[in-house]
């Protein structure tokens, strides 16, 4: 966010065949011998605009939920509104203080567990995060989109979780 990508070709075109885009997509056809010129010419239209916190990763959330509140009907609601994808994002909430409970890595790469709060917990999948099982100690903020998972023909709210940190 912040950088509009269209417009840095554009400050860039001397060193382009063509481009075209819009703020978050574009392509571009380049001559071999013009990359490094493009490259810091790029590179200076970027400066211009972004600041070192905006290069800082940000993950967006939709709002603050409790578990409780995280029920087949509720999470069918949200099913409903789909289908996701760029104009419609499915939607992500954070769970703050929640206890993480029977970690474990499933498949190569992927955690499975228990999220716990106040007396109600969910089943929890992180894909592509088993290198971080350490981390899941003490309680935890969990950023996640709530899913509905059929298994054996029978529906369950499950958990697929974006990202973890530790609760303040």
């Amino acid at each position: 966010r912040g950088f509009h990508l269209y417009d840095a070709l554009s400050q860039c075109r001397e060193h382009l065949l063509g481009f075209g885009g819009h703020a978050y997509a574009a392509g571009l056809s380049i001559d071999d011998s013009r990359t490094v010129a493009f490259a810091e010419a790029f590179e200076m239209a970027a400066a211009a605009v972004l600041s070192s916190d905006d290069l800082v990763p940000r993950l967006a959330h939709d709002g603050e939920v409790l578990l409780e509140e995280l029920d087949l009907e509720t999470v069918g609601k949200l099913a409903d509104l789909s289908p996701f994808g760029m104009g419609n994002p499915e939607p992500v909430f954070i769970v703050t203080a929640v206890r993480v409970q029977q970690p474990t890595v499933v498949g190569s790469d992927h955690l499975r567990f228990t999220a716990r709060q106040d007396g109600y917990s969910l089943p929890c999948i992180a894909f592509g995060m088993a290198d971080r099982l350490a981390e899941l100690s003490g309680e935890m903020d969990i950023l996640c989109s709530p899913a509905i998972n059929e298994w054996k023909g029978r529906e369950s709210v499950q958990l697929k979780v974006k990202d973890i940190r530790p609760s303040n």
